[in-house]
C-alpha cells in the first residue's frame, strides 16, 4: 500500500519563480511551499520559516534533507526545486517513472556528469563554494570509502519513502555531510544513501530540458549562488560540531513542538530562536545547539534534576530525553504538565511535592538568588540558564558568594556552578 505523497519546496528571498504546478498533479496529499516571506500560490500551502543559518542556502538544505522531522515517517515525499514548473504527478508517472514498486528514494541521474568527484571540480571552478568546503568534502568520501562509479544523481527531484529506516539514516547522514562538507547537496547525496545500504533509482527523464515530470526555468535570483569574494564570510564556514552532532527523531521533535505551542499561555519557546510563524514545522534552532547539547550532558549524569527556569517545559522535555531513568521537578501549568506526562509519565513531578534531593538544579537568571531553597544532594552542581549576551545579575554574583563555585565563565548561554 502506497503512503500518503507530500509535495514540498523551499523559496527563500525570492531567488526562484516556482514551483508551479500542472493541473494534472493528482497523486499528491499534501503540497507544502516554505518561505521566508507569505507567498500566495495556487495549491499549495504557505509556511513562513526563519532563516536558520547566515547562509540561507544551508536553511534550504536544512528543509531538503530532512523531511522525516518536518512531515513524520509515515509518508513519502518529493522534493521540488523552486526552478521547476509544470511539474506532473499523476499515477502514470508516480507509477512508471519515479516510484515504481520496491523503489524507496529516486532522483534522475545528472547526465552531464557521473562522479562526485567530477561535480567537485566543476564546483570550484564556477566557485559555487570554497576551496576548503570543496576538499572537506571529498576528504569525507575518501574516509568513507565511497566507490565513485556509483553514479550522480541531480538533486532538484528527490523522491523518498520515508517509512524506510534505511532512508531516514541516510538523510541524516546527508544533513550531516553537507554540514561538516561542502553547501552543495550533490555532493554527498550519492554517498550518504550508499552509507545506509541504498541506491538510488535513476528516475528516466532529462532534467535539463522539458520531460514528462517537469520543466527547469533558470534560478531567477543569483544571489548567494556563488561564494566569490565572500568566502571568509562566517556563513561559509564549518557548522559547530554541536549541532551537526546533535541526532534528532520526528518523535523527539514532536515532543517540544507540543511544548513550543502556547495555546492557553502555557508554552515556551526556548527551544527555537524566535516564536515560529507555523510551530507545526519548526526545527531544533542551530543557533541553541550548544546550549540543548551542555543541557543534555549535565541531565545525562543526574538522577534527580530541579527546574527552577522560564522555560520549564522545554529545558524538561530536554533532560527527560537525555536520561531516561532521571526525575525532573518542576511546577509547570497543567496543560504543560500534561504534554510532557504523555511523553515521559511519572518522571516529571512537580517541584512543590516532597521528593528526592536535586543533584543537578537548572536556575534562570531571575531565579538565581532563591538557591537557598533548593535542596541540593551533597556535591549537586547548578546549571544557570542565562539569555543570549546578558550578563549575570547579583543574584548569580550571590551564589557564588553564598559557597557555590563556579566552573565556566559566563559568556553565552549556559554558567555551571557546583559545590566545593
Amino acid at each position: 500500500m502506497r503512503p500518503p505523497l507530500v509535495l514540498y519546496s523551499v523559496n527563500l528571498g525570492g531567488y526562484d519563480a516556482g514551483p508551479v504546478l500542472h493541473p494534472g498533479t493528482d497523486r499528491v496529499d499534501e503540497r507544502v511551499l516554505f518561505s521566508d516571506v507569505p507567498i500566495e500560490r495556487l495549491g499549495w500551502r504557505n509556511v513562513v520559516v526563519p532563516h536558520h543559518f547566515e547562509d540561507t542556502k544551508r536553511t534550504v538544505q536544512y528543509l531538503k534533507t530532512r523531511p522525516d522531522l518536518l512531515f513524520g515517517e509515515e509518508v513519502a515525499t518529493v522534493w521540488v526545486d523552486g526552478s521547476l514548473h509544470d511539474i506532473r504527478l499523476d499515477a502514470e508517472a508516480m507509477d512508471g517513472l519515479v516510484a515504481p514498486p520496491g523503489v524507496v528514494v529516486a532522483a534522475p541521474p545528472h547526465r552531464r556528469r557521473t562522479t562526485l568527484r567530477a561535480e567537485a571540480r566543476t564546483v570550484e571552478a564556477l566557485g559555487l563554494d570554497t576551496p576548503a568546503a570543496i576538499r572537506r568534502a571529498v576528504g569525507l568520501l575518501d574516509a568513507m570509502g565511497f566507490p565513485d562509479q556509483s553514479g550522480l544523481s541531480a538533486t532538484l527531484f528527490v523522491y523518498r519513502d520515508l517509512r524506510d529506516a534505511r532512508v531516514r539514516a541516510a538523510d541524516s547522514a546527508w544533513q550531516r555531510m553537507i554540514l561538516r562538507g561542502s553547501r552543495r547537496d550533490q555532493l554527498s547525496f550519492n554517498a550518504a544513501y550508499w552509507s545506509a545500504g541504498l541506491r538510488t533509482h535513476d528516475i528516466p527523464v532529462p532534467w535539463a530540458a522539458p520531460n514528462a515530470l517537469f520543466t527547469l526555468l533558470p534560478h531567477r535570483r543569483a544571489r548567494n549562488r556563488r561564494v566569490g569574494d565572500d568566502a571568509a564570510h562566517p556563513a561559509f564556514l564549518p557548522v559547530p560540531d554541536a549541532f551537526v552532532d546533535e541526532a534528532w527523531t520526528h518523535a523527539d521533535v514532536a515532543i517540544l513542538r507540543d511544548l513550543t505551542v502556547p495555546a492557553a499561555g502555557d508554552g515556551t519557546l526556548a527551544w527555537g530562536a524566535s516564536p515560529p510563524a507555523d510551530p507545526a514545522f519548526s526545527l531544533p534552532s542551530p543557533a541553541l545547539a550548544a546550549a540543548r547539547m551542555a543541557l543534555s550532558a549535565a541531565a545525562s549524569r543526574a538522577a534527580c534534576i530541579r527546574d527552577e527556569t522560564d522555560s520549564q517545559g522545554i529545558h524538561a522535555a530536554l533532560c527527560l530525553r537525555a536520561n531516561p531513568a532521571a526525575v525532573v521537578l518542576a511546577d509547570l501549568p497543567d496543560a504543560a504538565a500534561r504534554r510532557l506526562r504523555r511523553a515521559f509519565g511519572d518522571r516529571l513531578r512537580s517541584a512543590a511535592s516532597p521528593g528526592p534531593a536535586a543533584d543537578l538544579v537548572l536556575l534562570g537568571q531571575r531565579d538565581t538568588g532563591g538557591v537557598a531553597r533548593v535542596p541540593p544532594a551533597p556535591g549537586a552542581s547548578v546549571l544557570v540558564v542565562l539569555p543570549p549576551d546578558v550578563p549575570p545579575g547579583p543574584g548569580l554574583c550571590g551564589l557564588v558568594a553564598a559557597g557555590w563555585r563556579e566552573e565556566a565563565p559566563a559568556a553565552g548561554w549556559l554558567r555551571r556552578l557546583a559545590r566545593p
